[in-house]
Order: structure tokens, then sequence, then C-alpha cells
């Protein structure tokens, strides 16, 4: 019963630990005159393992279906399978050129270029980083993104005065 309550509640928690504290351990990727801030693994692993595994559970339940409860967990099952997709928090690409937000696999992009940005502001409480252009679009580096303080750090040298507020 001590083994059973262990998995059961330890183990999630650390878990859950470990996947908030997942952006602080990866690192970004650096290349001459492009910094990528991809989401966290953990997420990444889920939207596409996520997908699959729900999708083949609702095509199992709907091939076997007995009842109307089996075609409404057949749905459900595809709604959790749309969730996995929505998951995935995209890639925020800083160029030399500007910023590139690139979400649900390049579908939806939103590019910045240096001369459009006017601000960033940190939030430590909920650990974001926004960047606003002067036409209202924004860009955010939320918790599910890798290395925060490296965003910060190559967003500082911009020159604008009083850029980055906190």
């Amino acid at each position: 019963m001590d083994a059973q309550r262990f998995i059961t509640i330890v183990l999630p928690i650390a878990a859950a630990y470990l996947v908030a504290r997942e952006a602080l351990l990866e690192r970004a990727k650096l290349k001459a005159g492009l910094t990528i801030f991809p989401t966290i693994l953990s997420l990444r692993v889920l939207s596409v393992v996520g997908l699959v595994m729900f999708l083949y559970g609702s095509y199992q339940i709907a091939k076997a279906a007995q009842g109307q409860f089996d075609y409404f967990l057949t749905a459900v099952m595809v709604g959790f399978a749309l969730l996995s997709v929505y998951t995935e928090q995209g890639t925020i690409l800083v160029l030399d050129e500007g910023i590139l937000f690139r979400r649900w696999y390049g579908l939806r992009t939103c590019y910045m270029a240096w001369t459009d940005v006017q601000s960033a502001v940190s939030s430590k409480a909920f650990r974001t980083i926004t960047v606003f252009s002067k036409d209202g679009r924004s860009i955010v580096h939320t918790q599910c993104h890798v290395a925060p303080s490296t965003f910060e750090a190559v967003l500082g040298p911009r020159p604008k005065d009083n850029f980055f507020q906190r």
C-alpha cells in the first residue's frame, strides 16, 4: 500500500516539478546571427505523441463501439487529440533583423523587424517576457520556452531607451 501511495502521489508531483523547471535546464540554440528558443522538450513530445495516441485510441474505441457512450468517448478522445496539438507553444527566433514567432509547425507566424519593436516587458510573477510592436502585435516568451535568461540577454543590447520594462 505504501508503494502505491508513493507512485500515485509523489511521482506525479515530482514529474510536474521537473517539467516546470525544464525551461531552466535546456539551452537555446545559438547560431551566427540567430538564436532559437523552442518549446521545452516534454511539451514537444506531448504534442506529437499525444496526437497519435489519442487518435489511435479513438479509432480503437469507435471500431469496437456498442453504444452511444462509446461514440461519446470517441469524440472526447478526438477532442484530447486536438488539445495535444494546441499544447505546441511555438518557437521564437531572434534574428539580426528582427524577431520571429512560429507556431503550429509554421501555420501561424508573427515577424517584427527591430525598427517595429516598441518595448519588452518582463513579468517575474508569470515568468514571461513579452515583446510589443508599434502596431500592437506581441510575441510572448513563456515559461514553456527554453532559456528565459538567454532571451533577456539577447534582447538587452537593442538600441532603444527604456526598451526593457520590468
